[in-house]
């Protein structure tokens, strides 16, 4: 008996084996065994960047209350295809409290919402893309530059966050604390990226 049609349609591998039972029937059957592990993603990860400053690195002055104080320009990549909106944070840990101070958890400098999927880049000082919400002195809405209030080199972190839909809130309620609740569960992809200040 020799094998029948079929047979040679494949690439068998070495260490392929025929495995013969007692029945001729099934004997003139190759039945197949085929491992399927998970295909490899291909996609990358969303990237935030700025052509001002390198993650890591020192924050310009022009965008503190040293400068301009403007907001800094900033870009991002690798959106992923179901985005519906993005959301910028801004913020930094505070340092210890002064005379007469209240904790009001991390100052949030910048929070900006409901970004279409489709941009790309926020341009320094720009209030055209997405809304605006609040920042931490609670003043305006929009970008506050911090200060580095205090000796030594401050962190400053920039997070975004792609969204699997908008956020209905106004901007007057987009605290940071209040942008994190109205993300749950709507978060697909996020980066970010550290930058410090020290005061002159």
């Amino acid at each position: 008996m020799g094998v029948k049609d079929g047979y040679f349609d494949f690439t068998w591998v070495p260490s392929a084996a025929l495995v013969w039972s007692s029945d001729l029937k099934l004997d003139n059957i190759i039945l197949l065994r085929k491992v399927i592990k998970t295909a490899p993603t291909t996609s990358k990860s969303l990237v935030l960047s700025s052509p001002d400053f390198k993650n890591g690195g020192t924050f310009p002055k022009d965008f503190t209350c040293e400068g301009k104080g403007i907001s800094p320009s900033l870009s991002w990549s690798n959106v992923p295809t179901n985005t519906q909106s993005l959301v910028l944070i801004m913020d930094t840990s505070p340092g210890p409290l002064r005379p007469g101070e209240v904790d009001i958890g991390n100052h949030f400098y910048l929070t900006v919402f409901n970004i279409p999927k489709s941009a790309r880049t926020i341009a320094a000082g720009a209030t055209n893309v997405g809304v605006l919400g609040q920042n931490f002195q609670g003043k305006t809405l929009g970008y506050t530059p911090p200060c580095s209030q205090g000796p030594g080199s401050k962190k400053y972190s920039i997070y975004l966050y792609a969204l699997s839909s908008k956020l209905n809130i106004s901007a007057q309620e987009a605290t940071e604390k209040a942008l994190i609740s109205a993300m749950e569960g709507k978060i697909i992809s996020t980066s970010s990226l550290e930058v410090y200040y020290s005061r002159s």
